[in-house]
Order: C-alpha cells, then sequence, then structure tokens
C-alpha cells in the first residue's frame, strides 16, 4: 500500500458487528476525538489537521455451512488530510482491526 492508494473517500465490506467496530474504534483511531452516533451510523474522528468520517451500513450475515459472520458496508471519508496522512490513518486503523490470521 502506497500514500496514493488511499483515496479521500471509499467503501469497504468488513466482517465485524457495530458492537465490534464500535470497540476497536478508540485505539483504532487513537489521538483523534471520536463522536459516535449509533442511530444514525455515524463516526467523526478530527486531529488538528483535518477529520475521518466513518459511515456504516449493516449487511446480511455472511454464511458458509454453519459459519455466520457478521457484515458491514463501511463508508470512509477523509476531510483535510493529506495522502500521507490518509495513509498513516488507514495502515494503523487497518492493522488494528485485523483478526485471526497465521
Amino acid at each position: 500500500m502506497t500514500p496514493s492508494q488511499i483515496p479521500e473517500h471509499f467503501e469497504r465490506t468488513m466482517g465485524c458487528s457495530q458492537a465490534d467496530l464500535l470497540r476497536w474504534l478508540p485505539d483504532a483511531l487513537a489521538g483523534a476525538s471520536i463522536k459516535v452516533d449509533e442511530e444514525q451510523r455515524l463516526c467523526v474522528a478530527r486531529w488538528d489537521w483535518g477529520h475521518l468520517q466513518l459511515g456504516w451500513e449493516i449487511l446480511q450475515d455472511r454464511k458458509i455451512a454453519l459459519l455466520s459472520i457478521p457484515c458491514m458496508k463501511v463508508s470512509f471519508t477523509y476531510s483535510g488530510a493529506t495522502a500521507e496522512q490518509r495513509f498513516q490513518i488507514q495502515r494503523k486503523f487497518d492493522l488494528h482491526i485485523q483478526r485471526g490470521g497465521g
């Protein structure tokens, strides 16, 4: 991943619940002032240089045999951030929310 690969706005499908996402936000967006509106499914993280707005839509669970994975479509909108700032924030966010693997 390079700084030019993090656009100002993008969406992704994440395998998590709303509770998971809200639990991860303080550490995943460390250093930011975070305001969450669970009813509107919206989070705004503010830094001195600008902000990141996260919005999410709860999707149907993905099912694989007996396994059920909660899914959400999450939109990321950066405002006031340089390409390098977007890269650093997104890299930290992505590393923090990784689960499993090996």
